[in-house]
């Protein structure tokens, strides 16, 4: 491969870079970047989110749906900075005009994050705000994120745009690479190991199972419940008994457009649908007050 191989494109939008600020901080940008790596967006086997401490690659987390898969680093070490992030999986790839499409190709969508192909905009926007530099690849290309400014009535506005690289090195999957992250992003990073479900090894054995089609349910004896809405666990106000992980239309409906939020007056549908089919004694016992006449 020579620099006459190289070909630059650059995709220019209109989207503002202060579209739905408001709701797009690093912890939407942490969590959008790494959901088109799971297993159901990327239609992969595996994902792996990687560290760069003092010149070389460490995992800090992986998902391998073949359990004897052989790892490519070191783990990481968490008393050395980090320097840079590389979330990667290796599933099919995308083409990067969906850097700029506003088109889903999410289709099923039952365990998929996506649905009105929103998040890579609205990420590469956000990270232009905060400064961020990250750079995304798949198949032959590499992208980089910019802003154009134009003047709109007397004032300056910043539009999101996107300059390609073509010709490199085929890689497999897709991957995103984070640039000397701030300490609050590596933060949300680190935050990963609670809350996304893929990484919660202490779950699968919970399950409770046959309660519904789409949906999974864990108890533990402590009672304490999490609410995990394709994959990803949301805080909400409802006090939960059991743990949830809802899938399909109905965690599509249980999100805020910027799926930062849970929206509480749908939660109750689907687990009401299992609740319907619960008949374990010794769990319903856990909810009653037999303290009480």
């Amino acid at each position: 491969m020579t620099e006459q191989d190289l070909k630059k494109i650059v995709l220019e939008t209109y989207e503002s870079l202060e579209q739905r600020a408001d709701s797009w901080g690093l912890e939407r940008i942490a969590y959008e970047n790494i959901s088109n790596h799971f297993p159901a967006d990327s239609q992969g086997t595996s994902f792996v989110i990687y560290f760069e401490q003092k010149g070389e690659w460490r995992e800090f987390l992986g998902y391998y749906q073949q359990t004897n898969a052989e790892k490519k680093y070191p783990e990481y070490d968490p008393l050395l900075p980090i320097e840079n992030i590389c979330f990667l999986d290796n599933g099919i790839g995308y083409d990067y005009i969906h850097l700029v499409l506003r088109h889903s190709t999410k289709k099923t969508r039952q365990d998929q994050t996506g649905m009105f192909g929103e998040g890579l905009k609205m990420a590469s926007a956000a990270e232009l705000r905060h400064n961020i530099t990250v750079k995304r690849s798949s198949k032959d290309w590499i992208a980089q994120a910019f802003s154009k400014k134009i003047d709109l009535a007397e004032v300056a506005e910043g539009l999101y745009c996107q300059e390609v690289t073509t010709g490199n090195e085929t890689v497999i999957g897709s991957q995103t690479v984070i640039y000397h992250p701030p300490r609050s992003f590596v933060r949300q990073v680190l935050s990963f190991r609670k809350r996304i479900f893929y990484f919660r090894k202490d779950l699968p054995k919970l399950e409770l199972d046959g309660l519904h089609a789409d949906h999974k349910v864990f108890a533990d004896k402590l009672f304490k419940g999490e609410l995990f809405v394709k994959n990803i666990r949301y805080q909400t106000k409802l006090p939960l008994y059991l743990t949830y992980q809802i899938n399909g239309q109905q965690a599509d409906n249980l999100l805020s457009p910027d799926r930062n939020n849970v929206l509480t007056d749908q939660l109750h549908q689907p687990l009401a649908e299992i609740i319907w089919n619960f008949n374990d004694a010794d769990l319903i016992g856990g909810l009653i007050d037999n303290t009480k006449p």
